[in-house]
């Protein structure tokens, strides 16, 4: 029998759910930065500015005007992220209050801590709070950052952030999955622990930001025989957590892969865990759709999100949301086209959007992606899929030693460009990424000097832009050498 939830958790996530707008549709992980081409012969200076520290004052006014203009969204938008906690042990609260802010600058207000104790075999390998429990049952290699979590949640609590927090994992998982019933109650016995733990430390002192549970092992299609089983170990969370809490949802993000079999036979083995797994009304099926990882192809997307809505469905009170993912197989940001493609396709069937990861690979403050969020932000302001991108203006002249120096003209647009290609043949091309501090310039010169190879005496250059949604333009130049 399924048990029933209170009505608080229902009322509760349903009010979180109209607060984001238009993201309720119709219908209802794994990491690192870009290098630029090198250039195979002598280049001039990458680009022809001011060296200004911050991006023009008159955009941020008239983004953040749009923003305000912006009443209802009429395109789908993410409205939360994960995080590794590895990746951010050094940040301060003050340092998450700032992050949290660019999140919500773009309408994020769900943060998804993906685990906070890496449990190998029920062992502590390391932790992201100051656990007694880790303390006392600690793996070889053991390290600890006890300020992670709280200062999360306090920058949470000040800002309006709801945190959903993971709980353990153990690499092991990917051998054997949830097919063993003994590392199943093992490791699961160690995440209820935690959650005790966590519980009694913070639900208290951070109520609003300390929102709900993440189940951090990662489900997948290919279950074989092992749907049953799967369920159980749900449940073997499920059922302590609702002890603990029946306010606080749980929610699990399992991936579709192709190599798993086709959308119809994931769907029946969903069907099947649901029939197991004991879900209370409010908890959320936040499937990855596992394009960055590579684990299905774009084009396969819909089917596999049609096939999953109809096993949610099965289950009452259990959301479907996806997890668009924002990366490449390359571990590069996705360009801002294909991340609005990916929630498009999704939107008959989920009813909200997160992402793995707007804080790894979007946010302004990490890794220096403020171009990519930029570009994000102008999509949540203004619904535009399609920035207007122009090619650049083409120009060259020769220096006193004869030899061609090509100059581009280029101009900005609302994506923002990311980099600059100088292509010729014979010729490694030679690439000008632009600072992201100067994309509220409306347009820029960045110049490559050519040297002539033996018995050449003209050179057909062409100069490619590219945004941050992925769209690129180009221009084409003969040039002649001198003497």
């Amino acid at each position: 029998m399924k048990k029933l939830l209170v009505a608080i958790l229902s009322l509760a996530l349903a009010l979180s759910l109209l607060s984001c707008g238009a993201n309720a549709p119709s219908a209802s992980e794994s990491e690192k930065s870009d290098q630029p081409s090198g250039a195979e012969e002598s280049s001039a200076p990458a680009a022809e500015e001011s060296t200004e520290a911050s991006m023009g004052s008159s955009m941020e006014e008239q983004s953040a005007e749009e923003s305000a203009a912006v009443t209802e969204r009429t395109w789908p938008c993410v409205r939360g992220t994960f995080v590794q906690p590895g990746a951010f042990t050094d940040y301060t609260v003050e340092k998450w209050q700032r992050h949290f802010e660019n999140l919500k600058e773009v309408g994020i207000d769900i943060f998804i801590i993906q685990w906070t104790a890496e449990t190998p075999y029920g062992k502590f390998a390391d932790v992201f709070y100051p656990s007694q429990y880790a303390a006392e049952n600690k793996a070889a290699g053991y390290r600890e950052y006890p300020d992670f979590l709280p200062r999360v949640l306090q920058a949470a609590q000040d800002i309006g952030i709801k945190v959903f927090v993971g709980l353990n994992l153990s690499d092991e998982w990917w051998s054997f999955a949830c097919t063993k019933v003994d590392w199943n109650q093992n490791v699961s016995a160690c995440g209820v622990e935690m959650a005790n733990e966590i519980y009694s430390l913070y639900k208290e002192q951070y109520p609003d930001a300390l929102y709900g549970w993440y189940f951090a092992y990662e489900m997948f299609n290919g279950m074989r025989g092992y749907e049953t089983r799967a369920g159980e170990f749900l449940n073997m969370y499920l059922e302590p957590l609702t002890a603990l809490d029946p306010s606080m949802p749980l929610m699990l993000s399992p991936f579709v892969q192709k190599a798993g079999g086709t959308a119809e036979k994931a769907e029946q083995e969903w069907k099947k865990v649901f029939e197991t797994a004991d879900f209370r009304e409010g908890d959320i099926f936040c499937c990855q759709d596992a394009v960055g990882a590579g684990h299905i192809d774009i084009s396969q997307l819909d089917g596999y999100f049609a096939a999953l809505k109809r096993a949610v469905d099965t289950e009452p009170g259990l959301h479907f949301w996806a997890n668009s993912e924002d990366f490449t197989r390359d571990y590069d940001s996705a360009y801002v086209s294909r991340f609005i493609k990916q929630m498009e396709i999704a939107r008959p069937y989920v009813e909200d959007y997160v992402t793995f990861a707007y804080s790894h690979y979007y946010a302004k403050d990490y890794n220096g992606k403020g171009g990519f969020h930029r570009a994000y932000k102008h999509y949540y302001d203004t619904g535009d899929t399609l920035p207007e991108l122009l090619p650049p203006a083409l120009s060259y002249e020769l220096n006193p030693s004869g030899k061609p120096s090509v100059a581009a003209e280029v101009a900005n647009n609302a994506a923002g460009i990311r980099y600059v290609v100088f292509s010729a043949p014979g010729r490694d091309d030679y690439r000008v990424e632009y600072p992201v501090a100067r994309l509220g310039k409306d347009s820029f010169t960045t110049k490559h000097t050519f040297i002539a190879a033996e018995g050449e005496t003209s050179l057909k250059v062409t100069v490619t832009v590219t945004d941050y949604y992925g769209s690129s333009a180009s221009s084409e130049i003969e040039i002649t050498f001198g003497n």
